[in-house]
């Protein structure tokens, strides 16, 4: 079994204004463990990142002139390119998955551009990227990790969002809302795909009292339910949505991060990188 919870949560309402959400994307698979959760202490937080196979994505730092430096894995050539998982030079990690709301009321939400990328070039841990609640707004989940902690966000229409942190168990996200109150802003019909990897990712780390890096990675390679339901996904047919990436961090709580990143851009053979922490911000 997982082990027990130690939560906090949070309900925070903002209405801030922002650029508009643009056609609605395909979904990922998000999911954390921290403290005893671990093996050896720290967090690890991974993303499971599915689109259809009509972009690239590549690796690449980030240097602004001022803030946290951040390295991170970004689409280029589709119609939502950008940063789609990061860590920063103080080690927050941060993922987000898409929300399950028809692409028509999306498109007329206000939503925060690049908030990974804000939240990483502010924030050296969950708690100060948890005080940026103004910027939660465009529907969304989002998993943010540092050394202690991992905190799973899920930000609804209208700025309205809820939190829940944990410094010693797991937490897990597809793309519906499972936050009692937010539930009602599911569709009426919740997608297979995203009920299916929910029940899988949440079995498998129940099946485990602690994980490593490389229980991750199996995690993540889980193809139980088919080419279109599974973890890492196929997708049955060419243009289908398929799995294009998984991004892996281990936090420890001292010494260096590792990260693992698994690239399957469409039409070229995966690669697979295994990068420490220096090596990713040079």
């Amino acid at each position: 079994m997982v082990p027990r919870r130690s939560t906090a949560w949070l309900a925070i309402v903002t209405l801030l204004g922002g650029s508009i959400w643009p056609a609605q994307g395909q979904a990922c698979t998000l999911f954390a463990a921290a403290g005893e959760s671990v093996k050896g202490g720290g967090t690890l937080i991974a993303k499971n990142r599915d689109w259809r196979p009509d972009h690239t994505q590549i690796l690449k730092s980030a240097a602004p002139k001022a803030g946290h430096h951040y390295f991170g894995l970004y689409a280029e050539g589709n119609d939502e390119p950008g940063l789609k998982a990061g860590i920063n030079d103080k080690g927050l990690v941060v993922v987000s998955a898409t929300a399950s709301i028809p692409s028509k009321e999306l498109q007329a939400m206000p939503r925060t551009t690049n908030l990974l990328g804000k939240l990483l070039n502010s924030s050296a841990t969950v708690d100060e990227a948890l005080r940026h609640g103004n910027w939660f707004v465009g529907p969304r989940y989002v998993l943010i990790a540092d050394r202690h902690k991992v905190a799973s966000i899920e930000v609804a229409p209208e700025g309205n969002h809820r939190v829940v942190v944990t410094d010693r168990s797991a937490l897990y996200h597809t793309n519906h809302y499972v936050m009692p109150d937010l539930e009602g802003y599911n569709p009426k019909k919740i997608g297979a795909s995203s009920q299916e990897r929910y029940r899988r990712v949440e079995q498998l780390l129940r099946r485990g009292s602690q994980f490593d890096l490389q229980e991750f990675i199996r995690i993540s390679e889980d193809r139980s339910g088919g080419p279109d339901n599974s973890l890492w996904r196929d997708g049955s047919k060419p243009t289908s949505t398929r799995t294009l990436a998984v991004w892996i961090v281990h936090l420890p709580e001292t010494g260096e991060p590792q990260i693992y990143v698994k690239i399957a851009n469409p039409n070229q053979a995966p690669t697979v990188h295994r990068l420490s922490f220096g090596e990713a911000l040079k």
